[in-house]
């Protein structure tokens, strides 16, 4: 192929010598200037030419550039020469090279289509090379079929219209409108697609695609909230069950219980059920692209007729690419599901129901427009098919119903082994089917089965598994779900009448039975509630249902020992915690009973098994305060806030949070060359969140990097992890809290700091102690209050701190 295009290029060059004579050169650059491709070809090719005659790379640079501004719309032959020069190393430069490759990797169909937007755009505004996208709309709302070089359908135009709607820049260049048509081509066209829109009225008035864009808004907003509601509930559904463990339970338990015999009932229901949710969801995917479908058969067409030599089908294929996979895999699961359907047990398979679904399936997929124009014949043909497999069926000693009979019967049959091959009437519409599909697949050498195929075997499946599951099922249910629905549906406007007028009389018969003030009152909010429906329609309808709902005793004791299990859970913590043992056990006792000197004698787990019979005594121990960290941080907030639209949560933080400081007058520079000294001066300590305990010269640290204005750590609820360290009884009350931190940082210098870190033990604290947290400092003598628990006998044992007795900043010396 490369030779072809070395030898149609060289002939193409022996050409052009004699057409632009040396004086003719400056005629032709005008007219490659005016943006005519063919002339910008000529040019680049005499160039080339020239510039091998003379050696000069400075021309056959001119002339490369001529060529890259010609492949840029699209001309075939200025590519082929560009792959000569890029293969020889003549006239590119760095800055060119990176554009020439990706010029000469196009395809013919992405050539053939920015050359059809090319003429298209000059179609439409021929005056200017570019354009704003409300004047071309108006250009083409205006342009009429009698005017020669434009004529577009109806489809067309709706279609140009919508692709210029989805532009966002503010002016549409040439290049621009090709770049949108060439995403026709990767298959992405518009999401937002009308088919019934109107020529005349579409380009100046909006008002035809307010219904459509507002049920598209719609749709998008109840999917967003699904969306949230689905994350908002199974983060509360993790947060108060264990759902991970209860799963792993239930499938263990299940698996423990399990027999052959139930394997066996279970396997080919499950099998089933999956397969038959993997095509209609496959099937609900094919019909929300169906309009953008549509789109692009009408874009398709248009090309066509711009491009006469471009095949239909190549285009198609590109399109079809993004379901492609989708179509092979629903098909694959309808298969599985067919074969299936004999194992599964039919008490627990709603034949009727799922025939149902599937036959509906069929109507979607034939509507989703991928199917192709054949759709429609294969569907009647399985349909008729159905109906005589159902005729042959009837029984015998109905009366009037031989001939019927005889159209669904075999006419003659030929044994094949263990299977039988009929011929008859259903028979020859099902060899009619097979033709249909054979005919779609064999479209243009076999490219129809990447196409054409998979849709139109989609509608196959799902209209043979919905005859499959029709015909084994009984009459008496099958005339049930088919009668049944639609008398549900003509009965509900009655349905509506009677209850309004129940309400109403219950109402009525209500304010009748009361008192007089009563029911005047009640007469005067009922006319309110007549005059504002909205605001008290509402009010009243909640009001009365809680009152009847308060008259029910089940619920009367429901509410009561839901109230009982409330309060016995919530006072379960200080009832253990009044309960345990109040023991004079010091933490000098505790250290070497548990601590290192214990480890040495014997080992760790000997001193564990020793100490695990202080389990639950209630200490109360004096510390020396060494530091806190953070370990959990939740917001409930914050979290609401993330899965809204990001427009939507900013308003949220700016409304419930707080805003960021100025910082003006602050740099963070010479803030970080003055860090803050709170052992002077401690700080305010509100009871708000982490940002409450932070000082606004603190905020302005990180206030130049935020994106957003504000914040909502207010709300963040902390779990803490308290160090405290054991001071010595000849160190209790002789230094201040600022000599023992440095006493404590000269032991990092002793061999033995090992051993008095280990003694130290790790308190688990709340929220609640966040602000008397805050305001320790490294050295503060703490005295607390704990109950002996958890690692016991270990380094660092873990307890929980339970209540903080007192504190001492600064002690006197003695």
């Amino acid at each position: 192929m490369e030779d072809e295009g070395e030898s149609d290029g060289e002939s193409i060059q022996e050409r052009n010598r004699s057409k632009i004579l040396p004086g003719e050169l400056a005629s032709w650059e005008e007219k490659a200037e005016l943006g005519d491709t063919g002339a910008q070809f000529e040019v680049g090719q005499y160039l080339l030419w020239k510039a091998e005659e003379d050696n000069d790379e400075v021309i056959a640079c001119s002339g490369v550039a001529w060529l890259v501004q010609a492949a840029r719309y699209g001309n075939p032959e200025a590519t082929c020469l560009l792959r000569q020069c890029l293969r020889n190393g003549r006239g590119i430069t760095a800055e060119k090279r990176a554009e020439m490759v990706k010029l000469c990797d196009e395809d013919h169909l992405v050539r053939m289509v920015k050359h059809a937007a090319r003429h298209l755009f000059q179609s439409i505004s021929p005056e200017s090379p570019t354009a704003t996208p409300a004047q071309l709309i108006e250009e083409i709302g205006s342009k009429h079929d009698s005017r020669p070089g434009l004529l577009l359908k109806d489809d067309e135009r709706a279609l140009l219209i919508q692709l210029l709607k989805s532009y966002e820049g503010k002016e549409l260049a040439e290049e621009d409108f090709m770049l949108l048509m060439q995403s026709f081509a990767e298959g992405r066209p518009p999401s937002k697609w009308d088919t019934s829109s109107d020529v005349e009225t579409s380009p100046t008035h909006d008002d035809d695609f307010s219904f459509i864009e507002a049920w598209h808004s719609v749709k998008d907003l109840f999917g967003h909230a699904l969306r949230i509601g689905e994350s908002a509930g199974s983060h509360s559904l993790s947060a108060i069950f264990p759902t991970q463990q209860l799963i792993s339970l239930i499938v263990l338990a299940g698996f423990s219980h399990i027999s052959l015999s139930s394997l066996f009932l279970a396997l080919p229901l499950f099998v089933c059920y999956l397969a038959l949710s993997t095509m209609l969801s496959v099937t609900v995917q094919l019909h929300q692209i169906g309009p953008e479908w549509q789109a692009y058969s009408v874009w398709n067409n248009l090309l066509v007729r711009l491009v006469p030599d471009l095949c239909a089908l190549e285009t198609e294929a590109r399109f079809a690419r993004r379901s492609l996979s989708s179509c092979l895999a629903a098909i694959a699961a309808g298969i599985v599901a067919t074969l299936c359907l004999p194992l599964a047990n039919e008490a627990w398979l709603p034949r009727t129901p799922l025939g149902i679904v599937a036959a509906i399936s069929a109507y979607i997929a034939l509507k989703s427009g991928r199917a192709g124009p054949d759709a429609l014949q294969v569907l009647a043909t399985i349909t008729a098919a159905t109906v005589f497999q159902a005729l042959g069926s009837l029984p015998a000693t109905w009366t009037g119903v031989r001939i019927l009979r005889l159209l669904g019967n075999p006419i003659g049959t030929l044994p094949l082994g263990r299977a039988t091959l009929s011929f008859g009437l259903p028979a020859a519409l099902h060899v009619r089917l097979l033709w249909l599909l054979f005919r779609n697949a064999y479209r243009d050498n076999w490219k129809g089965l990447k196409t054409a195929l998979p849709p139109l075997l989609l509608v196959t499946v799902w209209a043979r598994l919905s005859a499959c599951l029709l015909l084994s099922s009984p009459p008496s249910s099958l005339v049930s779900w088919l009668v049944g629905p639609p008398l549900l549906v003509l009965s509900l406007p009655m349905l509506a009448i009677s209850w309004l007028f129940s309400f109403i009389t219950s109402t009525t018969q209500a304010i009748v039975t009361m008192e007089g003030v009563i029911g005047l009152l009640t007469l005067g909010l009922v006319v309110v509630a007549l005059c504002r429906p909205r605001s008290w329609m509402l009010l009243a309808h909640l009001v009365r249902g809680l009152a009847e709902l308060s008259h029910n005793p089940l619920l009367r004791l429901g509410a009561i020992w839901a109230a009982v299990i409330t309060m016995a859970v919530y006072l379960y913590g200080d009832w253990v915690l009044d309960k345990a043992p109040a023991s004079s056990l010091s933490w000098q006792t505790y250290s070497k009973l548990c601590g290192p000197t214990a480890w040495f004698n014997t080992n760790m787990a000997h001193t564990q098994i020793l100490c695990s019979h202080l389990q639950g005594h209630k200490v109360t121990w004096l510390g020396r305060f060494k530091y806190v960290r953070i370990t959990e941080t939740e917001n409930g907030v914050e979290s609401l806030a993330s899965m809204l639209p990001p427009a939507l949560s900013r308003r949220l933080e700016c409304l419930f949070g707080d805003p960021y400081p100025a910082c003006t007058n602050i740099s963070p520079g010479s803030m970080l060359r003055s860090p803050f000294d709170y052992s002077k001066s401690p700080p305010k300590l509100p009871d708000l969140g982490f940002s409450g305990w932070l000082a606004d010269k603190e905020i302005c640290l990180v206030a130049p990097y935020m994106q957003q204005k504000c914040h909502l750590k207010r709300y963040d609820r902390h779990k803490f992890e308290v160090m405290v360290g054991m001071p010595k009884a000849s160190q209790r009350f002789r230094k201040t809290p600022r000599e023992l931190g440095r006493q404590s940082s000269s032991f990092r210098r002793r061999p033995s700091q090992a051993k008095e870190d280990s003694k130290d033990v790790v308190l688990r604290a709340g929220h609640a102690f966040g602000a008397w947290l805050f305001s320790l400092r490294r050295g503060t003598i703490l005295e607390f209050g704990t109950v002996l628990e958890g690692r016991l006998g270990s380094k660092h044992p873990t307890f929980e701190l339970r209540r903080p007795l007192n504190k001492s900043a600064s002690l006197p010396c003695s």
